[in-house]
């Protein structure tokens, strides 16, 4: 009986140590939201998220690195070369597109997203709304 209550607490206390909480990938800088009238009397808007630069975030050239500094730096994934990030950032994007056109009652039926820029640390997303 104890014997199965020391293997419940090692497996609690294994999970409690395994699953740590993992810094956010990305910080988001800024939003921009814009909206125009196309030629034929369209509705259009564009919507750019920009994030902070974070490549750098260890890198201190005053002073040396630690061992663990240095493997956290080199474990984390970079914005620029991460498929995988610039994807998460688009979802968010598109999440946050959502938000803002509700606020600015933009939109009332529903929008297309027509495309889909990307630059360094940001992405915009441009589209119409349906009739």
């Amino acid at each position: 009986m104890i014997i199965k209550y020391f293997i419940i607490f090692l497996s609690v206390l294994l999970t409690a140590c395994v699953s740590k909480v993992e810094p956010e990938p990305f910080i988001i800088k800024n939003q921009k939201f814009a909206s125009a009238t196309g030629d034929e009397g369209d509705k259009l808007f564009s919507f750019l998220v920009s994030i902070k630069p974070t490549s750098s975030e260890f890198i201190k050239f005053d002073k040396d690195m630690t061992r663990s500094q240095y493997k956290k730096m080199m474990s984390r994934d970079v914005f620029d070369d991460s498929p995988e990030l610039k994807m998460q950032l688009e979802d968010e994007a598109v999440l946050l597109l959502e938000k803002e056109l509700k606020v600015q009652k933009y939109c009332q039926a529903q929008h297309t997203i027509e495309e889909v820029l990307w630059r360094e640390y940001s992405v915009r997303l441009s589209g119409r709304c349906v009739k």
